[in-house]
């Protein structure tokens, strides 16, 4: 039994089987170049180091402060004595000394919005040494006191 095809039927067939094989071999042989910036090339050659921590550098956690007047020598004592007379005299209500802004929390809500003035969180109408918080801001604070209002900025 033979088949017999016609002209056409044989052209078909092979215009079917060209239009399949052209594509596929044109995409393996043609390889195209990547354009990559260097961050790009230096990011796929990345490969990270690992870490190891070995127990000998652990230290076992302390809760007691390190430095305190106790374990002070006798004669590093005297030397301290004058410094922590210091440090008690600035902390003590001071209505001539401006606290130091350090943060602002502002959420746009007077109850809620905090500022940090000498390590102490303060929100509108606490006080601290003689300052009362009158306004908190975005970037600034009002302080009241003896000497009137003064603004603190973040910036």
């Amino acid at each position: 039994m033979t088949i017999k095809l016609s002209r056409e039927a044989i052209t078909a067939l092979c215009c079917t089987i060209a239009a399949l094989i052209i594509p596929v071999i044109a995409f393996l042989t043609i390889k195209f170049q990547l354009k990559q910036t260097p961050d790009e090339r230096s990011l796929l050659s990345f490969s990270p180091t690992p870490i190891t921590l070995s127990p000998r550098t652990w230290r076992e956690a302390s809760f007691n402060c390190p430095v305190t007047v106790t374990l002070l020598s006798s004669e590093n004592r005297a030397l301290a004595a004058p410094l922590t007379d210091q440090t008690r005299k600035q902390s003590e209500a001071d209505p001539a000394h401006l606290p130091q802004l350090t943060f602002i929390l502002y959420e746009g809500n007077p109850k809620k919005d905090t500022a940090i003035l000498d390590g102490h969180l303060l929100r509108q109408g606490n006080s601290l040494n003689g300052w009362r918080v009158t306004k908190i801001e975005q970037k600034r604070v009002q302080l009241a006191g003896r000497k009137g209002t003064q603004w603190l900025s973040m910036e």
